[in-house]
C-alpha cells in the first residue's frame, strides 16, 4: 500500500514514510560549513543585537543613576 502510495505522489518511499528527503540533509550540511561573516550574522540575528543592547544599556543606566 505505501509503495502505491510512493508512485502515487512520485516521492520515495524513505520520504513518503520519513517526511525528509536525503537531498535536504546533504543541503543543510553544506551550508552549515560555510563561514559567516559580521554583516550576515548581523542581518540573520538582528534581534539578538537588539536584545544585548537593551541588557547593557539598561545595565549601565543602572549602573551610573
Amino acid at each position: 500500500m505505501l509503495n502505491q502510495l510512493a508512485k502515487l505522489f512520485e516521492v520515495s518511499l524513505d520520504q513518503l514514510v520519513n517526511g525528509e528527503d536525503d537531498n535536504e540533509v546533504k543541503r543543510v550540511e553544506v551550508s552549515s560549513s560555510e563561514s559567516m561573516n559580521c554583516w550576515e550574522f548581523a542581518s540573520q540575528k538582528w534581534w539578538l543585537i537588539i536584545i544585548i543592547l537593551l541588557i547593557i544599556g539598561g545595565t549601565l543606566s543602572q549602573i551610573f543613576s
